[in-house]
């Protein structure tokens, strides 16, 4: 019996919707849905949300992709709410997982099987999510799982950047990387949807930090792979439209999650050691210095747009 096949016997009595966004991205989706046809059974359905592309790539691809359900918005609506579109039409369908993967990622034929027999090893356990490699060096790793530090106000991700193979037990985390992410109906049904005020950057941490709080269990399976098409962390994080959200959503979460007290201490972890650092990614990656601009207004913006909410 194939891989393929023991897959479809292991999740046919569970309706999973697999949900990813295009946004004038059409060589990426196509390569993502490509690989997303290993997993095709008659319950795993494939939906796309396309976020107002301009370029003909949604038209395009549903052409080419008649098996997949497309979703048109209008307009850009960023990762959360974009997503959010798609998570609504599969539970009001009768999804009872959602699996959640990057545009710009493979998965493996065997990598929601593994997933699925991670995420029902134990009723607590609400999200489970792979082992993530750079799609150029397939044994580098670009994100695993993360445990949350106060002291950085940020995630530690033990395997970041390291050379390994995609074997090892799972475990319980605190965070998972929206790029891969397989999800239980109960775990919306307790805490809703992503927060749409994230339009780019930590709304999985948000997502992850208030299923915990519920009492869910997030689980890191390094057995299961994915490959993300994206660059070293230098190069891919340092454009102002990056720069600008990463310390938008900084702010946006501390807001949300702690007190006043961690947010002034955030502000501080914000100007002497995180923007220090950001100049340094930017000469090291070859951009433009200036590009520290972007990462400044939108710290600004982030802690402007939390204290309104006060």
């Amino acid at each position: 019996m194939s891989g393929i096949q023991r897959l479809s016997m292991r999740i046919s009595n569970k309706h999973i919707t697999i949900i990813t966004i295009n946004w004038n991205s059409y060589a990426a989706v196509k390569i993502c849905l490509l690989s997303l046809r290993s997993v095709s059974s008659e319950d795993v359905s494939v939906v796309v949300v396309d976020n107002g592309s301009v370029d003909g790539s949604g038209e395009r691809l549903r052409r080419e992709f008649p098996e997949t359900d497309f979703i048109f918005n209008g307009r850009n609506l960023g990762f959360a709410a974009g997503v959010n579109v798609g998570i609504r039409k599969a539970l009001k369908e009768g999804a009872e997982y959602v699996f959640l993967v990057n545009n710009d990622a493979e998965i493996e034929a065997n990598t929601l099987g593994k997933l699925m027999d991670a995420i029902n090893a134990d009723k607590r356990n609400g999200i489970a999510g792979p082992r993530i490699f750079y799609a150029h060096n397939r044994q580098k790793v670009w994100q695993g799982g993360g445990y949350f530090r106060k002291a950085k106000m940020g995630v530690v991700s033990f395997d970041k950047n390291k050379v390994l193979d995609n074997g090892g037990r799972s475990r319980k985390v605190d965070f998972l990387s929206g790029c891969a992410m397989l999800i239980k109906k109960e775990v919306f049904e307790k805490i809703g949807l992503f927060d749409e005020r994230f339009f780019f950057y930590a709304e999985d941490l948000d997502f992850c930090f208030n299923a915990e709080k519920a009492g869910f269990n997030v689980i890191y399976v390094p057995g299961a792979s994915v490959f993300h098409d994206i660059k070293d962390i230098e190069e891919t994080r340092t454009s102002p439209y990056v720069l600008y959200h990463l310390a938008k959503s900084y702010f946006l979460f501390i807001k949300k999650n702690f007190s006043f007290g961690w947010l002034i201490y955030g502000v501080l972890l914000f100007t002497f050691a995180y923007t220090p650092f950001r100049v340094y990614q930017i000469v090291k990656g070859g951009n433009k210095v200036s590009n520290i601009f972007s990462w400044l207004k939108g710290g600004y913006e982030g802690l402007s747009e939390a204290s309104h909410e006060q």
